[in-house]
């Protein structure tokens, strides 16, 4: 979390009860002498950057009541860079001048970063970059001197300069004598001595002699220099500049000579300067004087405050604010940590400096890292400008002063200092898997001051927000009320920052189910998605293998025994499945190889037996019958090429003889594979028995790598045995699989038990219907789906635990109304989204899912496999209805695609079909970016008769009638009467054309139900307007100053639509203007007065149609979703009673029964 500046002043000691706690320790004013009762000090934070000042306010009114004294500002240590010397560079914070009181009573001053300049450096070993914004804490504070909690506080400040820089040589090297400033401590402590300077006690040091290594000797460092009090120092102005170019900022800092019990000596430093004005070269004593001309001599001064403590100072205020004080030696670059004496809630401001002048060879800065709640990391750091080197090895001293709120912690000292509390300020990122948005799905976000509500409208989405409290609960649910539209492609990632130690923040991935709760440190939560690879959910399961490809007949009298892939063999692929792994081979596994699914990367595959005709010859003797099996098989992982491969006898555990040998030409360590063959009847019994294996032999391991007892289909079994005994069930359990031979289909010689004899032959031709009289309903039926992927590791799940960014569509929307096959749209374009932070690959690898119409609900979910380069997986669908197949997950290679419903597609794309009598007919296919990207209109034509009107129509008939009509539609961008004529009843038919826009009205367009929803509720609301006589009164009203005579609609005695049907559906990127029809102008009457004329022309009354319209729509509405983006697609329907409907490939299951019609046509007749 980064912390951002919100006030939250704890200044008021009526805050706290009395009851509760009265401070002990109060402030006293050395100058006034007297005990501080108004606010004195502020801290705050704020985030700066290199490239521009911020402006920073101070929250409180009443600093320096009565403008007597100086206001000076400190600034914390920036943070920025790694743990050593060549992972950052000394940068420091500036002030452009001294705060000063607004209008309003609080103060302002402005900050920013300053790198090392290069101004004058040769740029040979590095060139500064824009920083990134870094938080900085600043205390703004009364000069003066204090008592607080029984130690001395000294706040002052003074002019610097370096005019007394003086070059010389010391013994051939240059050197330099550097400007040293002595400032004294401001008088008036003493009320008996009014000029005496106020003077810290003087204690004996308790600063030991330390010896640290530099370069090849030991330096040993006495007390010189060293006390019991420490310094912060801030450059208050700006007013030096670089000559050439005065928008650059000169690097400039100081450091402390010494702090002494009534003074403070100072440097101000500048960085490193490259000066060549007699040599050829340069080195690192090539003029190193940090000289340019009035750089190193500035003679103009700056202002430099500083702040004098005692070391060890603890300070804990009523307010809830602790200081605490320290100074660390020896600090080289070698970093050294510094632990905090208090356990902070937040990470705290640190304002440092370097307290000793050991080395000023090169310009060299404190810079710190890694800071916590407990604790920071310090090195000194060189510049590099007339050397690349920048590790300063000799030891310094560092002073620091820490500043924050402590927890459970309530202080003794009523302190009268204003704290800006630091709100934390979360990041959440939300994903969406198939890249078109949350739908009605949100990310709510509970802070306890406020709920916030997220989704992301397209794509993926970086969400920030902040808790005063540090602290927020989140979970999602649906902004509508409604069932949640897939929220299986719904995840949110939080990361959260650990403060405490070094160890690595934990990320915390959720999903609709998942909730979080943040307090400070604590995380607890619930139900986190799972991205464990090892789990068993995240395993990828093959899928049920489909059958072959059909054949051209089937076995004798089994043609009308349909099973719904279409091969008229009598057998679906129900069960037959059987999974090869090393466990399984006999009498022992191979050495070395690894057991699937334990082991990762063993060698696994999967047989199915996808369907037995037979026997081949019916005249055959029973012990004669011979059946063919057709099988898949496939495999991956194997440790080498295949070596053979064969069905043999033998139960498990067995090593058995050969039954059937397979060609292994071209076969390495990952395959697909079908075929068939012919099994007597004496090997099938062997096979029901579990005595027929299945086994893959290696070159490395020729006497076997994988095997599988194989299995044969379930509800083949059942009727080979009920015909082996002679007779059948007589039942209905059989019914319509179509399992057996001759017209009795397999069910014995019952007439009505469901699959019956003659016309009953198992379709269902006659009066039973093929569900027998029991009324069964309609079988799920199987449907086809092939998975491709063309190169890489031959497939589609990514199990390697990895992390990475998501993908993001970057093409321009695609929707097609399909036509006959072959029919496919074009793969998106993607682009990685570096935007968000990556995400688990075990949750994006491409995954298809078969959901319901409305998206709420998941009927089948798969993938491809590890090692399979094609999958041809069977799912089952109930024979009638619409439903969505779509596609997605992250396909970086772009060599992911599919086939399903003879449309052929690509990740990130999917398709609306419909079941119609046990057929896959194809609606129309959509790109995810289209989803989120597009607006929908809708083109109707429609017919209206006007009872009563004979004659033909004038210009004023035809445009009030247009906009009835436009207002009754709502949210139109044309409506046109195209013709009318009077019909033999002697009433006028009137045919109209309109567009409506179907997310204007609430409604999810690119949901082909939704649409007809929405045209079916327009129609009623139409019927409605005409029924209730709000047409008639409408036009009326519209029609009043014209005269009577001249017009037809006005001998209108009745209305009803005859006809409205969707003729056109059109998307447009929702960042294309559309312009909403505004009500055609009516030419001007001569019975009206100009002023009336141009009140009323061209409106509408239908108001109560409008607000039915509005009311139905807005309950029709079964998805809504922003939109957004650019250009214009225009499509065809394909109609669902099309032509070329039966000419998509598909599954003919041969069933009777039709989809009920939708509402696309309305047909009325007689209504007069």
């Amino acid at each position: 979390m980064i912390f951002a500046s919100l006030s939250l002043l704890l200044v008021a000691l009526a805050a706290i009860s009395n009851a509760e706690f009265t401070p002990t320790l109060f402030v006293d004013d050395l100058l006034d002498h007297v005990t501080v009762n108004h606010t004195w000090m502020e801290i705050g934070y704020v985030n700066l950057t290199d490239s521009e000042w911020t402006t920073v306010t101070t929250t409180v009114n009443s600093l320096n009541p009565n403008d007597a004294r100086e206001m000076s500002v400190f600034m914390s240590l920036p943070e920025y860079g790694g743990q050593t010397a060549t992972t950052g560079y000394p940068m420091v914070v500036k002030m452009n001048g001294r705060a000063t009181r607004t209008g309003g009573g609080a103060y302002q001053f402005q900050a920013r970063l300053v790198q090392p300049n290069d101004s004058f450096c040769p740029k040979i070993w590095w060139t500064p970059e824009p920083s990134p914004q870094i938080e900085i804490g600043w205390l703004i504070v009364e000069e003066g001197v204090y008592n607080i909690s029984t130690s001395m506080l000294v706040f002052g400040s003074g002019e610097m300069t370096r005019d007394n820089t003086l070059p010389i040589l010391k013994d051939d090297t240059p050197a330099l004598y550097h400007a040293k400033y002595t400032m004294n401590y401001t008088t008036g402590c003493d009320e008996s001595d009014p000029d005496a300077v106020c003077e810290f006690v003087e204690k004996v040091s308790d600063f030991q002699p330390v010896s640290v290594p530099y370069k090849t000797v030991t330096v040993t460092y006495s007390s010189t220099g060293w006390s019991h009090l420490g310094a912060s120092n801030q450059i208050q102005t700006s007013i030096n500049k670089v000559p050439d170019d005065p928008s650059k900022e000169l690097w400039m800092n100081t450091r402390v000579r010494n702090v002494f019990v009534d003074r403070i000596v100072m440097m101000l430093a500048v960085h490193s300067v490259f000066v060549n004005e007699t040599q050829d070269h340069f080195g690192p004593y090539n003029y190193n004087f940090t000289l340019y001309p009035n750089y190193a001599d500035i003679h103009t001064p700056e202002v430099v405050s500083y702040f004098v403590w005692e070391k060890n100072l603890r300070l804990t205020c009523v307010e809830g604010l602790v200081m605490e004080t320290s100074i660390q030696f020896p600090i080289t670059d070698q970093s050294l940590q510094m632990d905090y004496f208090y356990d902070f809630e937040d990470i705290p401001g640190l304002f440092g400096m370097i307290g000793t002048l050991n080395s000023v060879g090169d310009t060299t800065s404190l810079r710190v890292f890694n800071r916590t709640r407990t604790s920071a990391r310090f090195i000194t750091q060189e510049d590099q400008c007339t050397d690349e080197e920048e590790l300063h090895k000799t030891a310094e001293s560092a002073f620091s002063m820490v500043v924050g709120k402590a927890r459970n912690m309530l202080g003794d000292t009523q302190c009268f200092i204003a704290y800006n509390v630091q709100p934390c300020t979360y990041t959440i990122y939300l994903y969406d898997l198939f890249n078109d948005g949350w739908d009605n799905v949100e990310l709510v976000v509970d802070t306890g001051a406020e709920v916030l509500k997220f989704t992301t409208s397209c794509g993926n989405k970086v969400v920030t927000f902040t808790s005063a409290a540090c602290t927020f609960n989140a979970y999602m649910q649906t902004s509508d009320g409604g069932k949640p539209i897939t929220w299986w492609e719904n995840y949110w990632r939080y990361e959260h920052e650990n403060t405490l130690t070094e160890d690595p923040n934990m990320v915390y991935i959720g999903d609709y189910d998942s909730t979080i709760t943040v307090v400070r440190e604590t995380v607890t939560f619930t139900d986190l998605a799972n991205t464990r690879i090892e789990a068993k959910e995240n395993k990828c399961e093959q899928c049920k293998v489909a059958p072959p490809p059909p054949k051209a007949v089937g076995p004798a009298d089994g043609a009308d025994g349909a099973d719904g892939n279409g091969d008229g063999d009598g057998n679906a692929a129900n069960g037959g499945v059987a999974d090869l792994t090393a466990g399984n081979i006999a009498p022992a596994p191979p050495s070395g190889v690894g057991v699937a699914p334990d082991d990762a990367g063993a060698p696994q595959g999967t047989l199915q037996i996808t369907g037995v005709e037979g026997p081949v010859d019916p005249d055959a003797a029973p012990a004669a019958a011979t059946y063919t099996v057709s099988y898949a098989l496939n495999a991956g992982g194997l440790t080498s090429a295949v070596d053979s491969i064969a069905f043999y006898r033998g139960a498990a555990g067995i090593v058995g003889p050969s039954m059937h040998s397979i060609d292994v030409t071209g076969l390495l360590t990952g395959f697909y594979i079908t075929g068939s063959f012919v099994v007597a009847k004496a090997d099938i019994d062997l096979w029901i028995n579990g005595e027929i294996y299945i086994q893959v032999n290696t070159a490395d391991h020729l006497t076997g790598e994988i095997r599988a007892q194989a299995v044969l289909p379930s509800d083949w079994v059942a009727w080979y045995v009920a015909e082996a005994n002679g007779s059948g069930s007589g039942a209905d359990d059989l019914t319509g699989d179509g399992y057996g031979k001759g017209n009795d289909d397999g069910s014995g010689k019952g007439n009505d038990d469901g699959s019956g004899k003659g016309n009953d032959d198992g379709s269902g031709k006659g009066n039973d219907d093929g569900k027998g009289k029991r009324g069964r309903k309609a079988k799920p039926v199987p449907v086809l789906i092939e998975l491709f992927e063309e190169e890489g590791d031959g497939s589609w799940y990514n199990s390697s635990g990895t992390w990475s960014y998501p993908m993001t569509p970057k093409i321009a929307p695609i929707r097609r109304m399909l036509k006959p096959a072959p029919i496919s749209a074009p793969a998106q374009s993607w682009w990685l989204d570096t935007s968000v932070a990556m995400f688990p690959d075990i949750l994006m690898y491409p995954t298809y899912v078969i959901m319901t119409v409305d998206k709420t609900k998941q009927l089948h979910v798969g993938s491809l496999c590890p090692k399979r380069g094609v999958e041809r997986c069977e799912e089952r669908l109930p024979p009638h209805g619409e439903f969505v197949y779509r596609v997605m997950g992250k396909d970086p290679a772009g060599d992911d695609s599919w086939k399903f419903c003879g449309v052929t597609g690509y990740i990130g794309q999917e398709l609306q079909f419909e079941m119609k009598k046990g057929k896959c007919v194809p609606i129309s296919i959509t790109n995810s970016y289209t989803l989120c990207t597009v607006n929908t209109k809708v083109s109707l034509t429609g017919s209206i008769v006007l009872a009563g009107v004979a004659n033909d129509f004038s210009e004023i008939d035809s445009k009030v009638l247009e906009n009835e009509v436009a207002s009754m539609l709502v949210a139109t961008t044309h409506v046109s009467i195209n013709s009318w004529s009077v019909n033999a009843d002697g009433n006028m038919d009137v045919t109209f054309q309109a567009t409506v826009l179907a997310e204007k009205q609430g409604v999810d367009g690119t949901i082909r139900a939704n649409v007809d929803t929405l045209v079916s509720t327009l129609q009623s609301n139409i019927e409605t307007a005409f029924s209730s006589g709000a047409f008639l009164s409408s036009m009326e009203t519209a029609l009043a100053e014209y005269p009577q005579d001249e017009m037809s609609i006005t001998k209108t005695t009745g209305a009803y639509l005859s006809s409205l049907e969707i003729v056109n559906i059109e998307y447009v990127e929702a960042s294309t203007a559309i312009v909403e029809r505004t009500p055609a102008s009516l030419p001007s009457s001569t019975q009206a007065t100009e002023e009336t004329v141009a009140e009323e022309e061209g409106v509408s009354m239908v108001v109560t149609v409008c607000a039915i319209v509005g009311v139905v729509v807005a309950i029709a509405a079964v998805a809504v979703r922003a939109r957004q983006t650019s250009t214009e697609h225009v499509h065809e329907i394909l109609a669902v009673d099309s032509e070329h409907a039966d000419s998509i490939p598909e599954f003919d299951l041969g069933l009777e029964h039709a989809s009920a019609p939708k509402g696309l046509f309305f047909s009325s007749k007689d209504r007069f």
